[in-house]
């Protein structure tokens, strides 16, 4: 996705809108795979909630820390939610567990064995 998205995105947004206006959610909110895209959101007065790449190491993030950091702060500033993902940045081993990538809804982990999947 690039940081034009609002306007690449507009029909999804439209439905995601009435959606909300009807109660059927009551949030919206991205995910985004570019930091110019996640810097995007941050300006976005359509969105409620944004999803960050950030983790200890900086591994597997749209940018460094330092860059990703001062973006969350606006985030807050601005009044939108922001959670967290790539925690342990797709992979290495934390506390004997071995993280990978399980499509887009779900996080797998298992104990260097098979996946289990959770929402």
């Amino acid at each position: 996705m690039s940081e034009e998205w609002p306007g690449e995105m507009r029909g999804p947004m439209d439905v995601l809108s009435k959606y909300k206006e009807q109660g059927k959610m009551r949030a919206v909110g991205v995910s985004n795979h570019d930091f110019g895209a996640f810097c995007t959101a941050a300006e976005c007065d359509w969105v409620d909630v944004v999803l960050a790449m950030i983790n200890y190491a900086g591994h597997a993030m749209d940018n460094t820390p330092d860059k990703v950091a001062p973006v969350i702060e606006k985030i807050a500033q601005v009044g939108q939610g922001c959670l967290r993902y790539e925690g342990v940045g797709w992979g290495g081993r934390v506390a004997g567990y071995h993280w990978t990538p399980a499509g887009p809804f779900a996080t797998a982990w298992g104990l260097y064995g098979g996946p289990c999947h959770s929402l």
